[in-house]
């Protein structure tokens, strides 16, 4: 969902979005559904945008990856991968190494 958040900073379509984060269009719906009913999302003019309240999100999130180390940031990465996958969310967690330059250059900013 991070990676959706951060790609979506500046307006995208869903098949943007859908081929970007490397979803299926099943995917896409739930996670939109998801992130739009939360505010983390905004639907705006057939594209979504990330609200204030999902940058913040995004920030928090690099925050708490600033409190781990490379190893255990991996495991986290892996947590949430699982955590999704459990929840019939796969693929939008990404890889780690996408996960991990994401949570990079949000530190960055």
């Amino acid at each position: 969902m991070a990676q959706i958040l951060a790609f979506c900073l500046q307006a995208k379509r869903k098949t943007r979005i859908m081929y970007q984060i490397n979803l299926s269009f099943e995917q896409l719906k739930t996670y939109l559904t998801v992130l739009t009913s939360r505010n983390l999302l905004m639907h705006k003019s057939n594209s979504y945008v990330t609200t204030d309240k999902g940058y913040h999100f995004l920030e928090a999130f690099a925050q708490l990856n600033d409190a781990l180390d490379d190893h255990a940031s991996i495991a986290f990465v892996e947590v949430i991968r699982e955590n999704c996958a459990e929840a019939g969310l796969k693929g939008a967690s990404g890889d780690v190494s996408k996960m991990l330059a994401l949570i990079n250059k949000i530190k960055r900013r």
